[in-house]
């Protein structure tokens, strides 16, 4: 690991260490809970469900946009996805609750528009795999490569865990960690060697385009576009109930990125449970 990399580590760990959590003496209105969206051993929809019993949110803010819902905010297709599930029990039991989407509106639109993929494509992998074999990348970057598969394997070991132990200060840092490496230390990468340029792929919408220039739209697609939204249309949510108990269920992957936000805007949030 690089000493640039290793600072940044610190200081991202400090910041959100002092940014989670709300004084003790101040009843909390607003929590943050990062989930995983399929069934494990360890996380389903009754740790989500027994998170809502427990806090008894007023509004419950969703990782979906408004395509999965009706006019009136009922659900247009149930699927097992352990937030649909459990938000579902708790608006049996409390219909008083709503439940409003916040993620990037036509999302799955816009992505077939920008033509990427949900992930990295294999083309990529490929062209870094002959960059890693022919001895082209430096130390620094080779390094980087390193970072990203070892927070890699920690990230997904996590899936695997409770929604305690999801929902830590050190989680965050793991998830912010991926994803400035995965993004945006492979996009220096990409826009540094022509070989992501001069090779082509058959993008979402198929159409021929240039590796470098098909992960440029992916790395803006989530980590702009779909990050933002997400933090946009939770503020917004918050700030026009300002008596309620929120509950944000989101991807653990996204927390981060919401918690920063949210204490940007001198927003309280509860995010450990």
């Amino acid at each position: 690991m690089t000493k640039q990399t290793t600072t940044y580590l610190l200081i991202l760990a400090g910041l959100l260490f002092l940014g989670c959590g709300i004084p003790k003496q101040t009843e909390p209105k607003v929590f943050l809970v990062g989930t995983v969206h399929n069934k494990t051993n360890s996380f389903n929809a009754d740790s989500i469900y027994s998170l809502l019993i427990r806090y008894k949110p007023d509004l419950i803010l969703m990782e979906l946009d408004s395509s999965f819902f009706y006019e009136d905010f009922t659900y247009r297709t149930l699927f097992e996805g352990n937030e649909m599930i459990a938000s579902v029990r708790y608006k049996m039991n409390f219909p008083q609750v709503n439940i409003r989407p916040i993620e990037l509106e036509g999302r799955e639109e816009i992505r077939q528009q920008l033509g990427v993929f949900p992930e990295i494509t294999n083309e990529f992998g490929q062209i870094l795999n002959t960059l890693i074999a022919t001895h082209k990348l430096n130390q620094t970057e080779k390094a980087a490569i390193e970072q990203l598969f070892y927070y890699d394997s920690i990230a997904t070991l996590y899936k695997t865990k409770t929604l305690r132990e999801i929902n830590q200060t050190k989680v965050d840092v793991i998830s912010d960690s991926l994803n400035y490496f995965k993004y945006f230390k492979l996009k220096e990468i990409a826009d540094k060697y022509d070989l992501f340029e001069t090779t082509k792929l058959k993008d979402a919408k198929g159409d021929s385009v240039s590796i470098r220039k098909n992960f440029e739209l992916y790395v803006d697609f989530e980590m702009n576009q779909r990050n933002n939204s997400l933090a946009k249309n939770s503020i917004e949510h918050i700030n026009q109930n300002p008596t309620k108990k929120v509950m944000i269920l989101v991807g653990f992957s996204h927390r981060y990125y919401l918690l920063d936000k949210l204490k940007n805007q001198k927003i309280q949030v509860q995010c450990e449970f």
